[in-house]
């Protein structure tokens, strides 16, 4: 399996978890990052959140699962919260946890 991230996303562990620097963000701002897991044997089971304001969308694919993760901008203050996607590789369960980081003022 392969990771497809964009420079946001700095890997903790190795395939297991990653923080997602949105820095400082005015209110309102658009916030949508996406995360790729590229594979062919990859299968969806869940994705959980912290909260609310954390709103992740699956999009599963022939050559794999994407996650695209928003943000509700219109809340003041610190960004701390998580999202974690569940998935089969070749029949392995495994997750991913991404932690969202940042400050909207």
């Amino acid at each position: 399996m392969e990771i497809v991230k964009n420079e946001k996303f700095e890997e903790l562990l190795e395939n297991e978890a990653y923080d997602l620097n949105l820095g400082t963000l005015k209110v309102g701002a658009n916030i949508e990052e996406t995360l790729k897991l590229v594979g062919e044997n990859l299968t969806h089971i869940s994705i959980t959140k912290s909260c609310g304001c954390t709103m992740p969308k699956v999009i599963i694919a022939s050559d794999g699962i994407t996650i695209n993760i928003s943000y509700d901008s219109n809340k003041i203050g610190i960004i701390n919260q998580w999202v974690k996607e569940r998935y089969l590789d070749n029949g392995t369960q495994k997750e991913i946890r991404i932690n969202l980081k940042g400050e909207i003022v």
